[in-house]
């Protein structure tokens, strides 16, 4: 009978629930805004993206933080869900637009 060797593990668990945004979108969104304010040392005066989901989230949510206006353009049959989501992870500066239709 062989001796059974002796090995220790350690386990992360990083949990989507545990975000402010239900998802790890918040931390590139953090990233790409402090890499622009490295490179031109001072932050955005306004993010323009395009999602209906998590990026959406994020970005409102960084932008929130931060002061920064945003305005994102979601497609025109998003949920009210997503789109209450996203108002409520922003602050005043964020503005929707509805303009396109995914087909």
């Amino acid at each position: 009978h062989a001796p059974t060797p002796s090995v220790q593990l350690h386990e992360y668990v990083m949990l989507f629930l545990m975000q402010h945004t239900n998802s790890f979108k918040v931390r590139g969104a953090f990233n790409a805004i402090l890499a622009y304010r490295d490179k031109y040392q001072e932050l955005p005066k306004k993010i323009v993206a395009q999602s209906s989901g998590n990026h959406a989230q994020a970005i409102a949510f960084v932008c929130g933080i931060f002061g920064i206006e945003a305005l994102i353009y979601m497609a025109s049959n998003v949920s009210s869900v997503k789109i209450n989501e996203v108002c409520f992870l922003s602050d005043k500066s964020l503005s929707l637009s509805y303009v396109f239709n995914p087909s």
